[in-house]
């Protein structure tokens, strides 16, 4: 059992007038109206009509890095239970016993024994989802202890889930297309960035009083980090050489082929770099988004993972994750440039989040459907609000539009 189909028809709770305002944007009419980042409808039909047919991001596994790791997540109304087995193998099930429905785990947690035990009822199953107790389950004295032929068929309910460059994605329908055909365009222009190679740095855990959209627009926007993140981009030199990159009908990205634009000197890195880049490759910057809710960035020496799981039309957590490369880094001689690197990494968040609370209060208002993108540098912005708007309404709503 790999998933549960939990759509049964088109059950919508966003108004006509709200959908058609949807619909207009794509005809080009008007921008994203403001409500589609404070509506909590529409909130509650993402959860249906994306989050829940999507492959979705949900942590990263250095989240679950040792045997007996428990790591529970919440996204778009599901919860969820991220695990790494005796056997070291990540497992991902729905954070619900199987007797009456009891959450098992409420925070990150070491799995005493690898096993968990119920709450409520106190029945006990192992992290590979099996249930191993079941105290005095046939209600006799004689028999505190069920029999294995009792206990079957009443472990954990699985996700069908996949790892990728150490993230963790999971389909709740447990019928979308393969993972590896939708990530295809994107594995393979990242190969000179090998994942083999990866090192896990740091994880850490984030909440903002955002809108989820506003994240990944944020993410992807070249045109803010002179402004908002001017210790590492000081001037307009390395964001006006921007481009933009759409690989598929769900991932597209921005790259900066001269980095942050400082002195190439200057900007050589100290940390072992991916050993499959080209020399031209080892000043880029690229950022992307993985519809819905993945944002990833590669440099020559680092790899930077956000998992965006929205709780609310205006509440957000997050999973951000640092990488730098090769076992090598991990060696007493790159201590401090390590922990300089994670330093300057969470600076960077931090601002961002701060810039995303404020920006939340004012694209939501009416008044925000009279901005306008700047076409010269929001391309990639613009190939994420279509893809929402398309994923959102579904197939028979955009073909009635285009």
């Amino acid at each position: 059992m790999q998933g549960i189909q939990e759509i049964d028809g088109d059950v919508r709770s966003t108004s006509k007038p709200k959908l058609e305002e949807v619909r207009r944007f794509l005809k080009d009419e008007r921008p994203l109206p403001g409500q589609v980042f404070r509506d909590e409808d529409i909130f509650r039909d993402e959860g249906k009509r994306i989050f829940s047919r999507e492959w979705v991001s949900v942590t990263c596994a250095q989240n679950v890095s040792k045997p007996g790791d428990v790591f529970p997540v919440r996204v778009a109304g599901y919860s969820l239970l991220v695990v790494r087995d005796k056997k070291n193998e990540v497992r991902v099930f729905y954070n619900m016993c199987t007797h009456r429905g009891a959450a098992l785990v409420t925070e990150p947690c070491r799995a005493r024994g690898g096993l968990l035990s119920c709450p409520y009822h106190g029945w006990v199953f192992s992290l590979d989802g099996r249930l191993s107790s079941a105290p005095f389950l046939t209600q006799s004295k004689e028999n505190p202890r069920a029999s294995e032929e009792e206990l079957k068929g009443r472990g954990l309910v699985p996700v069908r889930h996949v790892v990728w460059r150490d993230i963790v994605f999971v389909d709740l329908s447990g019928c979308a297309e393969p993972f590896e055909k939708r990530i295809q365009p994107l594995d393979e222009h990242l190969k000179p960035w090998t994942s083999e190679e990866l090192y896990p740095l740091s994880t850490n855990e984030f909440t903002a009083e955002a809108n989820w959209k506003l994240a990944a627009e944020n993410f992807v926007d070249a045109y803010h980090l002179p402004v908002v993140h001017s210790q590492i981009c000081p001037t307009f030199e390395g964001a006006l050489a921007q481009e933009s990159l759409v690989l598929s009908d769900r991932i597209a990205g921005m790259l900066m082929p001269e980095g942050y634009g400082s002195d190439p000197k200057a900007e050589e890195s100290l940390l072992p770099v991916f050993s499959g880049l080209a020399e031209e490759q080892k000043r880029r910057v690229e950022a992307f988004f993985i519809f819905p809710n993945t944002l990833l960035l590669v440099e020559a020496d680092y790899q930077q993972v956000i998992v965006l799981r929205p709780q609310g039309a205006s509440l957000l957590h997050e999973t951000f994750a640092s990488y730098l490369v090769t076992e090598e880094v991990a060696s007493e001689r790159y201590q401090e440039l390590r922990d300089e690197t994670d330093r300057a990494s969470l600076e960077i968040n931090h601002q961002d989040i701060a810039l995303l609370q404020e920006l939340q209060k004012s694209r939501s208002m009416p008044a925000a459907d009279h901005t306008q993108l700047a076409v010269e540098w929001d391309q990639t912005v613009a190939a994420f609000q279509k893809t929402w708007a398309r994923v959102f309404l579904g197939a028979e709503d955009v073909s009635e539009v285009e």
